[in-house]
């Protein structure tokens, strides 16, 4: 994958990479909430990762049986 790629060209909306993408909470293994916040990088960067291995292709179909509670169905 072209890690020079320019994501803006992508959209007419500019999101800064640093700028938070969702807030989730998550207990841990303290039972106490604790907030987790997960930038637009974050997420931008395990798609990069997940199109350099070649994990999916246009072909594949993933079934995902997730609580939205849970930040993977993001």
């Amino acid at each position: 994958m072209d890690s020079d790629m320019n994501c803006n060209c992508l959209s007419s909306v500019i999101v800064p990479g640093e700028e938070i993408a969702y807030i989730i909470f998550t207990s841990g293994s303290s039972g106490i909430p604790k907030a987790v916040q997960v930038r637009h990088k974050n997420f931008i960067d395990c798609m990069h990762s997940l199109a350099y291995i070649n994990a999916f292709d246009k072909d594949d179909t993933v079934v995902q049986m997730i609580r939205c509670s849970f930040d993977i169905h993001v």
